[in-house]
């Protein structure tokens, strides 16, 4: 009986750590692979400016903010859309694009799933 109930717990304890290391592959990972091939066009060093639509209030933008700063260093990504380059992160393609025409931008390259790189069209 011992025996039966120690593998019993010992095979939902695999399980559970099973399901625990499927969700390890979480937001985190994923959105950093949202960033992968920004990373890739952009230049080693520099300052580019940030918007996006993500988070939902004061604090979830500035986690969001914070968490693409991260993905991108060494770069510097000021929290403004002021510059002739911009990091977009928003939660949709139509939201990027409505940004962008709203603000003076134009969508330089898309890299999918809410990510691109925004130019100024201001003069």
């Amino acid at each position: 009986m011992v025996l039966l109930m120690a593998t019993l717990a010992v095979g939902t304890l695999a399980g559970y750590r099973s399901a625990m290391q499927k969700a390890s592959i979480d937001e985190i990972t994923l959105d950093e692979q949202r960033f992968e091939g920004l990373r890739r066009a952009l230049p080693r060093r520099g300052v580019m400016g940030y918007a996006s639509d993500r988070g939902g209030g004061r604090e979830g933008v500035r986690a969001y903010y914070y968490i693409t700063q991260y993905y991108l260093a060494p770069l510097v990504i000021a929290p403004d859309d002021k510059r002739q380059l911009v990091v977009a992160n928003f939660s949709s393609p139509l939201a990027m694009v409505e940004f962008a025409e709203a603000h003076g931008f134009s969508v330089t390259q898309d890299f999918g799933n809410g990510v691109a790189l925004l130019r100024s069209v201001r003069r």
